[in-house]
């Protein structure tokens, strides 16, 4: 893509720089909402978090220093959209690592009658592509089909640029999701410009895929349960389903005894499962890999060397699954979970691991 920019955005960066300073007791803007989320009953949080927006607002309404009006109404709707978004997300949050649903009154979503997603594509925001991933999920029935939620937010908001916009940013949860889905859902869509299409698809390969997909797996320092160090590399010569998980993620520790059987299974004929825990205390990972009786390899990583693995892996959230190669190549960026794998897998990567040999 060729982009350009020209234009001078010292008076909205001042802005900005004079927000953040002004709640530096905030680490970030996200942050009180989560904090209330996680104290309060979940039928008042909406409150809550209107209250919490309207500090934000009331700062830049307050704001004396010269806006452009059009900013200014754009970073009212940009606050508006944020508070909006977190009470889906705070909400979905604490099912997620509960595992469990919490049941709310259908009035707790009354504020998407007040937010709609057919905005001018002047007034699009980060904030407004991620509370418009959750209310499609929400009105496709919370339905995990990838292809479904694409029907959805075409039967929800109009042929438009913004439409287009919601469409790229969801089309590279897909591919995180699913490669193979993306390439199944890919060729159907329907954008307002052309232009849009072939941009989602090459940012998302270049993102999810490139340098990644055909490199070495970089070199990682990790800690066995005796304490003892172990590198990747030292299974050099097997195939390697590595799935990062964490002790607050109940996604993750649902696929432990799936995981456990495939290693258990595959092991000796060269397929192994290793599990690393990651932004965990270490004591509590001693304390889960105990109560899980974890007999895949079980390892585990420091601060430090998370962040090395969450910076060359694209690791983003979780669960989530890497498929490196006899050769210790990165086949898979966003492997599948346990939960998905079928013998075909399997038998796929055996004939694969036949034809290394020869």
């Amino acid at each position: 893509m060729d982009v350009k920019f020209s234009g001078d955005l010292t008076i909205e960066n001042e802005y900005y720089l004079a927000y953040h300073n002004h709640f530096k007791g905030w680490v970030q803007e996200s942050t009180p909402y989560y904090i209330a989320g996680a104290r309060v009953d979940m039928n008042k949080f909406p409150a809550i978090a209107d209250s919490l927006t309207n500090i934000g607002l009331s700062y830049l309404r307050a704001y004396r220093d010269p806006l452009p009006e059009a900013f200014r109404a754009y970073e009212e709707l940009r606050l508006k959209y944020n508070g909006a978004f977190r009470k889906y997300n705070v909400l979905f949050d604490k099912e997620f690592k509960s595992g469990q649903k919490i049941p709310v009154d259908t009035s707790y979503f009354r504020f998407e009658k007040e937010m709609p997603l057919d905005i001018s594509i002047d007034k699009l925001s980060t904030e407004f592509l991620s509370y418009a991933g959750f209310y499609i999920y929400k009105h496709s029935d919370q339905s995990h089909s990838l292809a479904k939620q694409m029907m959805t937010l075409d039967e929800l908001v109009p042929l438009s640029e913004t439409r287009d916009a919601i469409k790229m940013k969801m089309m590279s949860f897909v591919y995180k999701s699913s490669g193979s889905e993306y390439n199944k859902i890919f060729p159907g869509l329907v954008f307002s410009n052309e232009k849009y299409k072939l941009a989602v698809d090459s940012i998302t390969m270049l993102k999810h895929k490139y340098p990644i997909i055909g490199k070495r797996m970089p070199r990682i320092k990790l800690i066995d349960i005796n304490e003892d160090s172990v590198l990747l590399s030292d299974f050099e010569g097997k195939f390697l389903m590595i799935n990062f998980w964490a002790s607050w993620c109940a996604p993750c520790i649902k696929e432990f005894p799936i995981e456990k059987s495939l290693h258990e299974k595959y092991a000796s004929r060269g397929i192994l499962v290793v599990n690393i825990c990651v932004d965990t205390d270490r004591g509590k990972w001693k304390e889960m890999s105990s109560k899980h009786g974890l007999t895949m390899i079980n390892l585990y990583a420091t601060e430090k060397e998370y962040s090395r693995i969450r910076n060359a892996c694209d690791i983003g959230f979780l669960p989530r699954s890497i498929l490196v190669d006899v050769d210790h190549q990165v086949l898979s960026n966003y492997y599948k979970q346990a939960t998905q794998i079928t013998s075909l897998d399997i038998d796929e990567l055996i004939r694969f691991k036949s034809k290394k040999k020869l």
